[in-house]
């Protein structure tokens, strides 16, 4: 099996790092017109990272997510489901009602089952961006990646 025809791992996570907490209802997570969307999403946030704020199956194109009312900084979207095709996601918004917040991220993964390459557009303003990775669902995160403004894009490999 090529890198391109590699299957989802299971337990891959996308963090969403909105730097202050903000309420927020809906999660839409975009893998545009690929065939390579998530499966199956759980959702979690940092307002308490025991509970599960949504389980949804994935869809083709966008999957929106409709979560209770949340104020938390840390959001995260698992992808649980299983496929032959790797994982891609070309944006994620994160909202409340119908006022986008943040808006678009930017944020491109693709994930084949060694390695996850993230690229995201400029913030402006901001000095540099941090990658966070945990092993597991309810594990420890810590930094696998900071950069000053200019470098957008990360590689993980050996998942």
């Amino acid at each position: 099996m090529d890198e391109q025809q590699a299957p989802i791992p299971v337990g891959l996570v996308l963090q969403i790092d909105m730097q202050i907490a903000t309420e927020f209802d809906t999660i839409e997570v975009d893998s545009g017109d690929s065939p390579n969307y998530g499966r199956q999403y759980i959702v979690q946030s940092d307002a308490d990272w025991g509970a599960q704020l949504a389980q949804t199956a994935g869809e083709p194109g966008t999957t929106t997510i409709s979560v209770p009312k949340t104020r938390a900084r840390l959001v995260n979207v698992w992808q649980t489901g299983t496929s032959d095709t790797p994982w891609t996601v070309t944006g994620i918004r994160v909202y409340n009602g119908d006022n986008p917040y943040p808006g678009k991220s930017g944020l491109g993964v693709n994930c084949t089952p060694d390695t996850c390459r993230l690229s995201w557009k400029a913030v402006d303003g901001a000095d540099g961006y941090s990658v966070y990775r945990s092993g597991s669902l309810n594990g420890t995160y810590s930094r696998v990646h900071a950069s000053t403004g200019d470098s957008l894009e990360y590689s993980d490999e050996g998942l």
